[in-house]
C-alpha cells in the first residue's frame, strides 16, 4: 500500500532496571543479564545481531549500551497503534523483570520509564523514527520549531538536572539535547540525527532523540 509506506514510523523506549536483596543494590549488569537471558527463552523470536531480538509482532527487544533494556515497536501507521505496541513491549519487560527476581535471589527487581538519575545523571530516553522521502538534512528548518514548541503538551514535567538547586522543568530530556542536529545518537546528542541510515531503498529515516521518556500515553499519542 504506496499510501501506507509514505507514512510509516515507530517508536524506541530505554527502559531503567534495578534489583535489591536485604537492602542492597545488585549491579545492573548483572540484572539485565538475567532479564536477557530469561527474554532468550520465553519470547518467540528471531536472533539478529549482538542482543537483538526481533519478536513476533515485529517488535524488537534488546540490551543497550549502558546496560538497559530496550524495545522498539514494529511499523506504525497510527498514532494509536504506536503507543499499543510501546505499551505493550513496557508490560512484556516488566513480566521479565518479575521473573529475574528468582533467576538472580533478588528480593526486589523494578522496571523504571525514567528520564534522568539526579545523582549519576544517567538518562533514559524515547525515540522516534520516521520514515522519510527527502535527504534528513532537509528536514531540519521546520521540525526543530515543531520539536523545540511541543514539549508544553509532551514534556513529561519533572526538575531541571542542570540546575543547582530545585527547579522545575517542563521537560528533563531538554537538558541532555546539545545540538540542534546530531551525527549521532549518545553524544553530543541533538534534538535530531541526520546520519543516513536508511532502512529501505528510497526512503531515509528521521531519528528524533528529543522525547521525554516518563510522560503520560496522552502526551505519547500526541
Amino acid at each position: 500500500d504506496p499510501v501506507a509506506a509514505s507514512c510509516l514510523f515507530g517508536l524506541e523506549a530505554e527502559l531503567a532496571l534495578g534489583a535489591t536483596t536485604e537492602g542492597t543494590s545488585i549491579p545492573v549488569d548483572r540484572a539485565v543479564a538475567a532479564l536477557a537471558r530469561l527474554a532468550e527463552r520465553k519470547l518467540v523470536h528471531l536472533r539478529g545481531e549482538g542482543s537483538r531480538m526481533y519478536l513476533a509482532n515485529g517488535s524488537l527487544f534488546y540490551v543497550d549500551h549502558g546496560h538497559h533494556p530496550e524495545v522498539a515497536t514494529p511499523e506504525c501507521t497510527t498514532p494509536w497503534e504506536a503507543v499499543c505496541h510501546l505499551l505493550a513491549g513496557q508490560r512484556m519487560v516488566a513480566g521479565l523483570a518479575s521473573l529475574v527476581r528468582e533467576e538472580i535471589g533478588a528480593d526486589q527487581v523494578f522496571v523504571f520509564r525514567n528520564n534522568v538519575d539526579y545523582l549519576s545523571g544517567a538518562t533514559w530516553g524515547c525515540h522516534e523514527s520516521y520514515l522519510g522521502r527527502q535527504p534528513v538534512g532537509t528536514y531540519e528548518s521546520w521540525l526543530v520549531p515543531h520539536l523545540v514548541s511541543r514539549i508544553v503538551y509532551t514534556g513529561s514535567g519533572g526538575l531541571d538536572p542542570s540546575s543547582p538547586g530545585i527547579r522545575l522543568s517542563i521537560s528533563p530530556r531538554v537538558a541532555f539535547i546539545d545540538e540542534v542536529a546530531s551525527a549521532n545518537s549518545t553524544g553530543d546528542r541533538g534534538s535530531f540525527h541526520t546520519r543516513d541510515e536508511s532502512l529501505s531503498s528510497g526512503y531515509s529515516r528521521v531519528h528524533v532523540l528529543a522525547g521525554d521518556n516518563a510522560c503520560s500515553q496522552r502526551a505519547i499519542w500526541l
